[in-house]
C-alpha cells in the first residue's frame, strides 16, 4: 500500500482532526464530520458522513455552517422531547364532572 500525499494546503490541514474529513468543492475547503460503521455484507468498514461542520478560510479559521447550527438548535427544542402534564388533577376533575353531568 503506498502512502498518498495530501493536495490540500497546510493552512487547511491544521483543522483536520479525528472523525473529520476535508473536502474541496469549487476551490473552497469544507470540514465534514465522519464515522466508520462495519458492514457485514462487504466485510469491511464504510465511511458515513455526518454533515458539514463549517468552511475553512485562508485566515486559518473555521466559519461554522448555518445548517449545522440549525441541526444543533433543533435537537435542543422541545419538539422531540416528551412533555409532562402537570395539571393532571384539574383535567381529571373536569372530565369526571362532565361525565357525571352528561356533558361529554
Amino acid at each position: 500500500m503506498t502512502a498518498t500525499k495530501s493536495t490540500h494546503p497546510d493552512w487547511v490541514l491544521i483543522h483536520k482532526k479525528t472523525n473529520t474529513e476535508i473536502k474541496k468543492i469549487n476551490n473552497k475547503f469544507y470540514l465534514y464530520g465522519v464515522k466508520s460503521v462495519y458492514d457485514k455484507t462487504i466485510k469491511r468498514s464504510k465511511k458515513i458522513s455526518l454533515g458539514i461542520l463549517g468552511s475553512i478560510t485562508p485566515r486559518k479559521r473555521i466559519c461554522t455552517s448555518e445548517k449545522n447550527e440549525l441541526k444543533i438548535k433543533g435537537q435542543k427544542s422541545y419538539y422531540n422531547k416528551s412533555v409532562l402534564a402537570f395539571e393532571y388533577g384539574l383535567a381529571k376533575w373536569l372530565l369526571e364532572t362532565f361525565d357525571n353531568e352528561g356533558i361529554t
